[in-house]
């Protein structure tokens, strides 16, 4: 189960159970409508339209 661990503890068998949920709850791969924004520091982030603008050069 994912509960016992940090998301930036995510790996292995606990990352592809992370996926496995994702790909189960959003077959479509539509994402909430979030869109994968990189920031300056090198970092993906999932974010909505609105909070990537600020992140849009």
């Amino acid at each position: 189960m994912l509960n016992n661990y940090a998301p930036e503890e995510l790996q292995g068998a606990a990352l592809r159970a992370l996926r496995q949920l994702l790909d189960e709850k959003d077959p479509q791969q539509h994402w909430g409508g979030l869109k994968k924004v990189l920031t300056p520091e090198g970092h993906y982030l999932w974010l909505c339209d609105y909070h990537a603008k600020q992140y849009k050069v």
